[in-house]
């Protein structure tokens, strides 16, 4: 999939990603990531991983939970737009999925493969729809928005989080025990 969509129906949030989203074929973007997320993270130690670049932030182990959650929540609003649902959908709030999901307590090692499955699902899902399912519409929040609004918010937060990550994590001050 090349073709991204308009801006101008989107709400803030959703026009963040979508501006992030990356030209190029959609789903190779994806696959990519996928393997950049996993040779970023699957060298740390499972210590390594409970880093936080400042009080009060997300652990790397909490914004894998985290990249994870959110893949799953807006796989299935692409879902729904695919197979014209038009059932309005609420929205999540992101902090109170991290607080209740005790990511520290789970294993790095548990936490990325649960990423690569989901990242995958969601990719065989795209890969499976055909051209006019791309531009159905589903409702979120009281918005319109395409299955294919939806693939680029999947791979414009994992550009969002994966800068995050290099330029706060792994960045000039943290991770002081990692060298990208």
């Amino acid at each position: 999939m090349q073709r991204r969509p308009g801006l101008k129906d989107y709400p803030d949030h959703i026009v963040h990603y979508l501006k992030q989203t990356p030209e190029g074929d959609l789903l190779q973007i994806m696959k990519k990531q996928t393997e950049e997320v996993l040779a970023l993270l699957a060298p740390l130690s499972e210590e390594e991983s409970l880093y936080r670049y400042a009080p009060g932030k997300w652990s790397i182990r909490q914004l894998v939970g985290h990249i994870t959650d959110t893949e799953q929540v807006f796989a299935y609003r692409l879902l729904r737009a695919a197979r014209n649902d038009r059932t309005p959908l609420q929205g999540f709030d992101e902090n109170d999925f991290v607080n209740f999901a005790f990511f520290d307590e789970q294993p790095l090692s548990v936490l990325l493969p649960r990423f690569e499955v989901t990242r995958r699902s969601a990719i065989l899902l795209m890969e499976s729809l055909k051209d006019e399912e791309w531009d159905r519409k589903g409702i979120v929040n009281g918005y319109e928005g395409t299955a294919l609004s939806w693939g680029c918010v999947l791979a414009g937060h994992a550009v969002h989080h994966l800068r995050v990550l290099k330029e706060r994590y792994f960045g000039e001050k943290g991770l002081p025990f990692q060298k990208l």
